[in-house]
């Protein structure tokens, strides 16, 4: 049992597959369009890619069968080292079951090979599938390939065809002048669309702006709240009493329109009733 444990595991890496190189594509470039009709994989009338082997299920029958592998040798080990431990002690009486022993021995090391030779057929099984899939992919991106070749073959030619159609020429003989049924094709004006786009956008605008029953309203509000002039006395009329208040219309204005308020209440004498009630606090 100590001789099969010490046997090195096989390593058995997938067989080396270069999924990326196209057999063939540099002596002919037309080979990477071909594809076999037979070799596509079709669900429900569209192409579906290979999908690739499942190399975790491969992994699991490996562990698997290592695992049984190692179970099996453990318990078998240390059964027979129990019984090893036993015969030794009493090795002069129970000396004939020594052969028994190395029979045994001997049918655990088959198991260990049947087992060894096992997962060398999951690798192989698993290096099939692949080249399998590695043959449908490649035979997918062939078919993807003529697919999008086709695609732009015909817009190529539509705008070939389109290309000749502005500029009066017949699609299928680009070389000929133009016709004179050409002339009676519709002159189209330049940036037309864009011409159409902001007359729209004006006529919706235009519907944002108040109505005039609206702007009545709003010119009567303002009209209300406007503070009417204060008159001054002739002969206190000077350079500041000339100014008429005005209603500030934004912060900034509003020192400006306090001193002009406290200026005209001392011209008026409200500076003495304002001492008075000082003079009153004071008391």
């Amino acid at each position: 049992m100590a001789e099969a444990d010490q046997l090195e595991q096989p390593v058995i890496p997938p067989a080396d597959v270069d999924a990326s190189s196209t057999p063939a594509a540099d002596a002919d470039p037309e080979a990477r369009y071909r594809y076999d009709e037979s070799k596509l994989i079709k669900v429900k009338g569209r192409v579906k890619r290979p999908s690739k082997p499942d190399e975790a299920e491969r992994n699991i029958q490996i562990e698997m069968l290592k695992a049984e592998l190692l179970n099996a040798s453990k318990a078998q080990q240390e059964v027979e080292q129990k019984i090893l431990d036993e015969r030794r002690s009493k090795q002069s009486e129970l000396e004939g079951d020594i052969p028994q022993l190395l029979v045994e021995k001997k049918e655990c090391y088959e198991i260990v090979q049947a087992l060894r030779a096992k997962i060398n057929e999951v690798y192989a099984e698993y290096n099939v599938k692949y080249k399998e899939y590695i043959d449908l992919d490649r035979n997918y991106n062939s078919y993807m390939r003529y697919v999008k070749r086709q695609d732009y073959l015909e817009r190529q030619k539509a705008r070939e065809e389109r290309a000749a159609a502005e500029n009066g020429m017949d699609s299928s003989n680009p070389d000929a002048t133009s016709s004179a049924g050409n002339n009676d094709m519709p002159v189209v004006e330049a940036y037309a669309a864009e011409v159409f786009t902001i007359e729209q956008l004006v006529g919706y605008l235009r519907k944002l702006l108040p109505s005039d029953e609206q702007k009545a309203v709003v010119e009567a509000e303002v009209k209300a709240v406007e503070v009417p002039k204060v008159p001054k006395k002739k002969k206190e009329q000077g350079k500041k009493g000339s100014e008429p208040l005005e209603v500030p219309k934004t912060v900034a204005e509003l020192p400006g329109t306090i001193e002009k308020t406290l200026t005209a209440d001392e011209v008026h004498g409200a500076a003495p009733a304002k001492a008075g009630t000082e003079a009153g606090l004071d008391a």
